[in-house]
């Protein structure tokens, strides 16, 4: 697992400022409010998420796994894309 990922200190059920935390949005995104982050990847990226009293709350389990499904897919997609520079020749500081 990674460091990042390491899930001492939160709950099993996370708010959106915990998620948020938890995700270092604060840290990566140039947005200047996390929870518009949350909003988009909750809607085009399958972010797990459940409602309590109209509240959403993450489950840090689901979190986790979620973030390592995009790992794999990113780390695949990555391996394909040096591939096809190869096999085209493309050389240089990106392989």
């Amino acid at each position: 697992m990674h460091q990042e990922l390491d899930s001492v200190g939160f709950p099993e059920l996370m708010t959106e400022r915990e998620l948020a935390r938890f995700l270092r949005i604060p840290q990566v995104s140039n947005g200047a409010d996390p929870r518009n982050v949350v909003a988009n990847l909750k809607r085009f990226h399958e972010l797990p998420c459940i409602h309590i009293s109209k509240k959403p709350l993450y489950p840090l389990a689901a979190v986790r796994r979620w973030v390592e499904e995009k790992l794999a897919k990113e780390t695949v997609y990555v391996k394909l894309l040096a591939k096809k520079w190869l096999a085209a020749g493309v050389q240089g500081r990106f392989l």
